[in-house]
């Protein structure tokens, strides 16, 4: 049984050290090294999860903090659209003797997620003025995944975590096409 942490929630300026050790007696065995997933592959889907539960929890402002419909349509979608690929991050983990238990150390992750600063003002901000923080965090939020996918997840020897790559690289791309469109109104 491997032991790797996944953080779900409150991400928000930390960092993630990706070390997975096997419970074996005699020391650290990555997962790669006991054939399961490789270190890359443990590290986009961990990663993933990381990234997708910050927009998770932000897109969930817009459904009390915005009054423009297209704004809270947008972040429906990224909540369900995300939960999805966690839901799948999460099985490819679990199925391949990873855990999902959070790491004590969130070190590489900023340049996938935002500042805790970002959330803190999406949360306490309303109309208009949401809006903008919102579509703006999202469109930086976005390129992040698109980063993540395209330097990690699509190149994946694993069949399943190249998919799911691939899905996040078109779901963030064209996420990201409808925010822009939002920023230009």
């Amino acid at each position: 049984m491997c032991v790797l942490g996944v953080v779900v929630a409150g991400l928000s300026g930390c960092a993630i050290s990706l070390e997975p050790t096997s419970a074996k007696a005699g020391g650290m065995q990555s997962v790669a090294a006991a054939g399961v997933l490789s270190g890359q592959d443990v590290m986009f889907l961990t990663m993933l999860v990381a990234h997708n539960t910050q927009s998770i929890e932000m897109s969930g402002y817009a459904d009390t903090n915005t009054t423009t419909v297209a704004v809270r349509d947008i972040a429906r979608e990224i909540v369900s659209v995300q939960q999805k690929q966690n839901a799948q991050a999460l099985a490819l983990l679990s199925r391949n003797g990873a855990s999902t238990t959070p790491p004590k150390s969130m070190s590489g992750m900023q340049q996938y997620l935002v500042d805790i600063a970002t959330t803190f003002t999406l949360s306490h901000n309303e109309g208009t003025d949401f809006d903008k923080y919102f579509v703006q965090d999202m469109i930086i939020s976005h390129k992040g995944a698109i980063n993540l996918a395209e330097n990690v997840g699509v190149t994946s020897t694993r069949a399943e975590v190249a998919s799911l790559g691939q899905q996040v690289l078109a779901t963030a791309t064209q996420q990201q096409s409808a925010l822009e469109q939002l920023r230009a109104r």
